[in-house]
């Protein structure tokens, strides 16, 4: 029962069986601790104490599907406004921004809001910054403001990105703990800029 249980384990959180038999010892350490204290636990309570024990989650079953769909939104955003990142020469060149070292650690310090004059350059660089992000397969979620035009409620995102599930439950549930990205341009509604980890610009 507890290879199966590790196999399960594995399949359902790293996506590969063999890694369930570390994970299923880090669980079982955590479990008893928390009997010997009395503290409650739940399933994210529990996740924590994997990602602290160094064994990284890359999978959420119950919302695996809206993860999907929101990372495959989001790459189809980037590819369809990757125009405001390159001047139009043959299959375009990529325009160097001198303000990308700057912005990329101001994301990863935290949120921060961009701003400019109209023309200024500010798609462009959001494209250019998500485009690292997407080459490095690191968490993301990009997001148009002309894109989501009729959008006025944290259920009509839901609707418009077709996710079974509320916006932030689908950002809150992004399996790992490495530092996410979340990039709306120029802007979207407050319902869908907050995840923790996750940088609004």
């Amino acid at each position: 029962m507890t290879r199966e249980a590790a196999r399960v384990l594995g399949a359902r959180l790293f996506g590969r069986e063999e890694a369930g038999d570390a994970a299923l010892d880090g669980l079982l350490g955590t479990v008893r601790r928390l009997i010997r204290t009395g503290a409650p636990a739940d399933r994210d309570g529990l996740v924590q104490a994997l990602r602290v024990a160094g064994i990284e989650d890359s999978r959420n079953p119950r919302f695996d599907l809206d993860l999907a769909r929101l990372q495959t939104f989001s790459s189809a955003e980037v590819q369809r406004l990757s125009r405001h990142s390159r001047l139009p020469i043959g299959q375009g060149v990529p325009i160097p921004r001198e303000c990308m070292a700057a912005l990329r650690a101001a994301v990863e310090g935290g949120s921060l809001l961009v701003i400019g004059e109209p023309g200024a350059g500010k798609t462009g660089v959001l494209v250019a910054l998500a485009e690292e992000r997407l080459g490095i397969d690191a968490p993301f979620v990009f997001v148009s403001v002309d894109r989501l035009a009729g959008v006025a409620t944290a259920d009509e995102l839901r609707a418009e990105l077709v996710l079974q599930h509320p916006v932030l439950d689908v950002l809150a549930a992004w399996p790992g703990s490495a530092p996410a990205f979340l990039s709306s341009t120029p802007s979207m509604p407050r319902e869908g800029a907050r995840r923790s980890g996750f940088s609004p610009t």
